[in-house]
């Protein structure tokens, strides 16, 4: 160990020295990493010390013969900052570079990469590569790369021409935060039959999704999202065709901003492997036999804005294992079904919130295992069961549930306790001061009589309304 003379970073040089996971990470022992680690036992260091030091790494490790990095380089969330030296091209046995999130590191070329044959990671999030048309040319020279991560990187475009890939290995892009602005389909990636992840979140692409999507068999993880914009549509029309091929397929998110429209059926029959979706904010219409039966077993579902109804959606009772539901807004216009309670019993947060949501709350309820129930928006009736033992977050406003509150609400462990704009009587039963993590009770707009019992506790509430 090595301390820099009036610096506040830790230089570490180990044959073996512990690490976290990132996700991507190449597999195999970190032998011979280099780790830099800041020291905060002194005040807040100089961006300058930073950049020195950075300089003197480059210039003294990638000079030496012998150097003892040989497989991995991780800098990651160090705030270096000014351009990305190419005398990294040097370290020619590097099979892992991390030079992620510092706070200003820009490359204005990356040939330098070419000299790094064996490379299989690669990560330069949040560095700028703005100035850099050709990038797909150049990592298209490491044959080795399995996984790249080029996110939030400013790049301008992802439609490079390749007449032949080199990279046949490669399986996981991450390109998000960077505005491409053109084509889904002109994308060079879609040829990629070695693809397990590929995340496009808001990169500001359209049009069509290509029918070399169906090809991509090997795909597990699949991301787009877009900027919401008039010229930025992106069609299901053949992508629900194609998605049905990916059955290796366990999260598809197509979220917000992308104005997506088409129909959806049961044509993600064949994605029998699916475990998350998310399919929020776009113009979806999801439509399903009442008695169909999805191949998949979902751990969460976020369907918001997604025209789901006028039906609560029967499927979901055969998702015993989800734990996170979302279908607001899903012009929903019905009860809430006699299965609601046992099928998802499991679930941990629900929000049902922004439908016509009619009749009664199950009264079973406190066996299920919510922790957060969004149910506001809707025309429930009736009065308040005894509630989920794990609740924290409840939001029932803006329907017309009435009379008193029950003597014991359960959820003991309440924070947020939101009851507003309904038809509520009567006086705030004595049980309210069990509720010794109340953050925010809201009981406005209702028929409430006399005041706060006084053994309520206040300590912890920040807003009462």
């Amino acid at each position: 160990m090595v301390y820099l003379a009036n610096s506040h970073l830790l230089y570490r040089a180990a044959q073996r020295w512990p690490r976290r996971r990132r996700p991507g990470d190449v597999d195999g022992e970190a032998k011979g990493q280099i780790v830099i680690v800041v020291d905060d036992s002194d005040s807040e260091p100089n961006p300058y010390e930073y950049r020195v030091f950075f300089e003197w790494l480059w210039d003294y490790y990638c000079k030496i013969d012998d150097v003892k990095v040989e497989r991995y380089l991780n800098l990651s969330g160090i705030p270096f900052s000014g351009e990305v030296p190419p005398q990294l091209g040097n370290l020619s046995k590097l099979h892992y570079l991390d030079l992620s999130l510092s706070d200003n590191l820009y490359s204005t070329y990356l040939s330098w990469l070419a000299r790094l044959p064996l490379l299989r990671f690669l990560s330069m999030e949040s560095v700028n590569l703005s100035t850099i048309g050709d990038w797909p040319h150049v990592v298209n020279t490491i044959p080795s790369l399995r996984v790249l991560d080029l996110s939030n990187c400013s790049l301008t475009s992802a439609n490079q021409s390749l007449s032949r890939l080199n990279f046949t290995n490669l399986e996981e892009i991450d390109l998000f935060f960077n505005y491409f602005d053109h084509p889904i389909a002109t994308c060079w990636f879609w040829n990629l039959t070695s693809l397990k992840r590929l995340d496009l979140l808001d990169t500001g692409m359209h049009g069509e999704f290509p029918d070399a999507l169906t090809r991509l068999a090997s795909l597990k993880i699949f991301v787009l999202g877009g900027i919401r914009k008039s010229s930025n549509k992106i069609s299901l029309n053949t992508a629900a065709t194609n998605l049905t091929n990916l059955c290796n397929l366990k999260i598809l998110v197509l979220i917000s901003y992308n104005d997506l429209d088409g129909l959806i059926t049961e044509l993600f029959d064949g994605l029998k492997s699916l475990k998350n979706i998310g399919l929020s904010d776009n113009r979806l219409k999801i439509v399903v036999g009442s008695d169909w039966i999805p191949p998949f077993r979902l751990k969460v579902a976020n369907l918001a804005s997604c025209h789901i109804g006028p039906l609560f959606p029967s499927w979901f009772k055969w998702q015993m294992g989800i734990s996170h539901i979302n279908i607001s807004r899903g012009n929903i216009i019905d009860r809430l079904p006699d299965w609601f309670s046992n099928s998802l019993s499991n679930v941990e947060v629900l929000d049902i919130s922004g439908n016509q949501i009619i009749g009664a709350l199950p009264t079973n309820m406190e066996t299920m295992s919510l922790s957060k129930l969004l149910l506001s928006s809707n025309n429930i009736t009736g009065q308040i069961p005894l509630l989920p033992r794990e609740l924290y977050y409840l939001d029932i406003s803006r329907n017309f549930l009435s009379g008193p509150l029950p003597l014991n609400l359960g959820a003991p462990r309440i924070e947020y306790l939101i009851l507003r704009s309904n038809n509520f009587t009567g006086q705030i039963p004595v049980s309210f001061c069990e509720f010794d993590e109340l953050y925010i009770l809201d009981l406005s707009n209702n028929n409430f009589e006399g005041e706060l019992p006084r053994c309520f506790k206040m300590e912890h509430l920040s807003f009462l309304l």
